[in-house]
């Protein structure tokens, strides 16, 4: 058997992992890739669970969650291509400063920040790369056996 060896381009990424924005005020350096869009439902309802008074124990609020505003973005650190669940306060701060979608192709150090037990804030910075951000490499050589 001969070895052969031959190179491939990724032409489109099918899937996409999440990306989690950490909840600490760690940042995060991302470029959106796409505009915030709704995510297709995977099941036929998401449901809230709520403690129960009485018991403690968490229960089906029964109320149906839409499907969550997703992103794809490019972590600027690693390179790395996925997707960035949009909750509501980030995408009203972005809609609101950036119409039409004008964040897309923008790079942005993004700080998740714990105001309560519930409820998140955002630092927003727009940022400006200085040198050339890692890319996911497109290029890979495997090795076929004939």
């Amino acid at each position: 058997m001969a070895n052969e060896t031959m190179q491939f381009e990724i032409v489109k990424h099918v899937t996409l992992p999440l990306i989690k924005l950490l909840e600490d005020g760690t940042p995060m350096f991302l470029r959106f890739e796409s505009a915030i869009k709704t995510a297709d439902q995977l099941q036929a309802t998401r449901t809230r669970k709520t403690k129960d008074p009485v018991t403690g124990k968490e229960v089906e609020a029964g109320a149906a969650m839409p499907p969550p505003d997703i992103a794809d973005v490019t972590n600027l650190e690693n390179g790395q291509l996925g997707q960035i669940i949009v909750n509501t306060v980030l995408r009203s701060n972005l809609d609101k400063v950036y119409p039409s979608d004008g964040y897309v192709n923008k790079c942005f150090q993004l700080k998740k920040i714990k105001t309560s037990k519930r409820y998140f804030t955002f630092e927003i910075l727009e940022i400006r790369l200085k040198g050339a951000a890692p890319s996911n490499n497109s290029t890979t050589q495997k090795t076929a056996h004939k």
